[in-house]
């Protein structure tokens, strides 16, 4: 999937995927195995068990990513990369990124220092890689490197065990990115006194 590029592939501009799976997929193209982000907002979606030579998915101009799991996917570089530069600010909110296998020395997030400006990466739960996050640390706001003992039942449920997680959260809407009414599994978003990190709320 390709929002707002459009020199190849599929363009969908401002597109807004929720509620998608995107599994096993295979490329060797540099451009990302899932999607590339310019404009538009992928929310509430999992992209698990898939496999790129560089990266599962980047994101850049005004896109947002968010209430999504990245899990088991294999790359050379990060899960997901951001744009240098390229066209306002981006952002990756309350997601849950569980590295796996051969890529479990690379990052799950990539932040470039020419993007310091512009990527925000919130609420967001890094586990199973050696180094979670790779860029400058003001990019990285309230997201916590974690073991799969974190989660209610890894890899079944991705739901926080850890009460460190729990309310824990920032409001995203200081970030300019819109909160959600529900978590990844589609349950009430806000239980506590505030938001859960990662894609899922403890009930």
């Amino acid at each position: 999937i390709q929002s707002g590029k459009g020199d190849d592939g599929f363009e969908a501009r401002n597109l807004t995927m929720f509620g998608c799976t995107y599994t096993e997929g295979v490329d060797s193209a540099p451009s990302g195995v899932a999607f590339f982000l310019f404009h538009g907002r992928i929310s509430h979606c999992i992209v698990r068990d898939c496999s790129n030579a560089l990266s599962v998915g980047f994101i850049g101009g005004t896109g947002v990513i968010d209430n999504c799991l990245f899990y088991n996917n294999s790359y050379s570089t990060a899960q997901v990369n951001t744009l240098n530069g390229r066209g306002g600010p981006h952002a990756i909110v309350n997601c849950t990124f569980v590295a796996g296998g051969a890529s479990a020395s690379k990052p799950n997030v990539s932040v470039p220092a020419e993007d310091a400006e512009e990527a925000k990466v919130v609420n967001c739960v890094d586990c199973g890689s050696t180094v979670p996050v790779s860029g400058p640390a003001g990019c990285f706001i309230n997201c916590p490197a974690v073991g799969t003992q974190a989660f209610v039942d890894y890899p079944n449920d991705f739901s926080p065990f850890d009460a460190a997680l729990w309310d824990a959260g920032v409001d995203v809407s200081e970030y300019g990115v819109p909160g959600a009414a529900v978590d990844l599994a589609g349950r009430r978003r806000v239980v506590g006194t505030r938001i859960d990190i990662g894609a899922y709320e403890q009930q």
